[in-house]
């Protein structure tokens, strides 16, 4: 039945040509464009789990309510009339127990670190040009644990914020304005006026320009010292044993806590959204094609059904059943399927392979354009080939299991 099925597409080979290019380029679309959003999307969320807190506990805002104005402005009055009503937020800057939540993430097995967090600015001038730096402020040993910051280290290194006091780690960036080399000393001036100097203990390099200008690391005592906040916290940040399951866990501790607790897919929530919009272009993109590549095998097919009108009418003659006629068309459905699947397969491994050769430029320092090796995503593509190779043979073999010998004959079958 096999040789029948390929004798018959050879007997049409430039259409038989054409439509298993179609399926090998829809194959090999829907793996490229998969493999390279699926590299994007591994690389944010590596970004964002790797380089940030999975989960952060921060000061919940609550909005102005009038009755509690009134209640502590106005308390021996039934009646009030504004002229205004009061609204807006009230934020609470400042955690008001970070000890309890630090003691709490000892007796839970998924924590693996845990650190306290004062943020805060600072304003360092040169030349005539003023940086401001968002500072973070935590526990050295824990924050490395948490983030990949360690990693990011090019010259000093992280924990040597641990040795005494008055110590900071700054950008490549903005070392390289500054002039500056680890050992230097810096003056922060703080939003009070206060000018306080700090030594550079290590310089840090992410690939980002505008985090390297903008962004430095001190320890928490330091950093309160820097905010005049002596002992208070703005946020906690928390790294668990597996980060899919950071949304679950922050939903638990958020129903029994006061604090805001976000997991890192929720604060990223826009951003996981977007990927959800790219899978569906993919989708679209290479259903078109797969569409084009089945109305050619449907053709085909169609074609030679009215073309083998003779040879159908021998088969019925010699004992094949209607089902025989239905696998013998769709045999050679699932032949172009196959054929032109497993090429577009082989073809997107090695181009893969060859883009992930090429360096880009710029800002990325030498980053490489990666494409997602997934052994699910080829066997994918596989199945959906195939899958539009039997839905576009099945009618032109359904219509050629309906002959009869004595219609061919009366038709006039040649």
């Amino acid at each position: 039945m096999l040789f029948l099925a390929i004798k018959h597409l050879l007997a049409r080979k430039k259409q038989s040509l054409v439509t298993l290019l179609g399926i090998f380029i829809g194959t090999m679309a829907f793996i490229m464009i998969s493999g390279f959003f699926g590299a994007q999307q591994d690389y944010m969320i590596d970004m964002m789990v790797s380089g940030d807190a999975h989960i952060k506990i921060q000061a919940r805002e609550r909005l102005i309510d009038r009755q509690e104005m009134e209640r502590v402005l106005f308390p021996d009055y039934k009646n009030v009339m504004w002229d205004r009503v009061p609204a807006g937020r009230r934020s609470a800057a400042n955690i008001e127990n970070p000890r309890g939540w630090l003691e709490k993430f000892k007796t839970q097995p998924e924590v693996l670190a845990a650190t306290s967090v004062y943020g805060t600015t600072g304003i360092i001038s040169n030349n005539g040009k003023n940086y401001s730096l968002s500072i973070t402020g935590s526990d050295p040993s824990e924050q490395i644990k948490i983030t990949n910051i360690n990693s990011k280290i090019v010259k000093g290194a992280y924990l040597d914020l641990e040795k005494g006091t008055g110590g900071i780690i700054i950008g490549q960036e903005l070392a390289n304005d500054l002039a500056k080399e680890i050992n230097d000393i810096i003056t922060l001036r703080t939003v009070d006026g206060r000018a306080v100097p700090f030594k550079i203990v290590g310089i840090f390099s992410n690939g980002e320009k505008r985090s390297e200008l903008g962004s430095a690391y001190m320890s928490l005592t330091d950093a309160q010292k820097m905010g005049n906040a002596a002992g208070k916290v703005t946020q906690i940040s928390v790294k668990i044993d597996n980060f899919r399951n950071a949304s679950s866990l922050a939903d638990q501790w958020k129903a029994v806590s006061y604090d805001s607790v976000q997991s890192w897919d929720q604060l990223n929530s826009g951003l996981l959204q977007m990927f959800s919009t790219q899978d569906m272009t993919q989708y679209c993109v290479t259903g078109v094609i797969m569409l084009v590549a089945g109305f050619g095998i449907y053709n085909i097919l169609n074609m030679v059904v009215n073309q083998k009108r003779k040879d159908i009418a021998i088969l019925r003659s010699m004992g094949y059943e209607s089902g025989d006629i239905i696998q013998l068309f769709i045999l050679q459905g699932l032949f172009l399927g196959l054929v032109g699947g497993l090429l577009g397969c082989l073809t997107s491994y090695l181009v893969s392979h060859a883009i992930g050769d090429f360096s880009m430029g710029g800002p990325m320092r030498g980053a490489k354009l990666h494409i997602t090796f997934n052994f699910y995503t080829y066997l994918q593509a596989l199945l959906i080939s195939n899958g539009v190779a039997f839905l576009a043979s099945y009618l032109p073999s359904r219509a050629a299991s309906k002959l009869t010998p004595i219609e061919i004959i009366r038709s006039g079958a040649e």
